[in-house]
């Protein structure tokens, strides 16, 4: 698993999210919510689980991980119900969804260190 391409592909959401506004599109809040569904979720559920749940930074990227895609459900819904205001407020520095994907991202980074003792 290339953890650095999935810092990338969360910080993605972001642009998808923008779009999805812009557009007034729709996006699958359900599975946006799950966070064994993305690429890293079934890694870290399968693969991660078996060969490096015993490190101390398992449990923190699974929980950052789970807390980031819980903000990110949040916010597709919100586009969902056009609520597209609240929405891009939700998205701004400082709020939950922000800190979730900066706190998922420091766990990724901080994970691949311990991976590659």
């Amino acid at each position: 698993m290339d953890l650095e391409e999935q810092i990338d592909k969360h910080a993605e959401w972001n642009v998808k999210f923008r779009k999805a506004i812009v557009s007034e599109g729709t996006l699958n809040a359900e599975e946006i919510l799950k966070d064994d569904a993305c690429e890293m979720g079934k890694w870290i559920y399968g693969e991660a689980r078996t060969k490096f749940s015993h490190l101390p930074g398992y449990e923190d990227l699974k929980k950052k991980h789970a807390e980031f895609h819980e903000a990110a459900g949040i916010i597709a819904k919100l586009i969902n119900e056009k609520k597209y205001a609240e929405a891009k407020e939700k998205m701004s520095l400082g709020t939950p969804f922000s800190d979730a994907a900066k706190n998922c991202s420091t766990a990724i980074l901080l994970f691949k260190n311990e991976t590659e003792k």
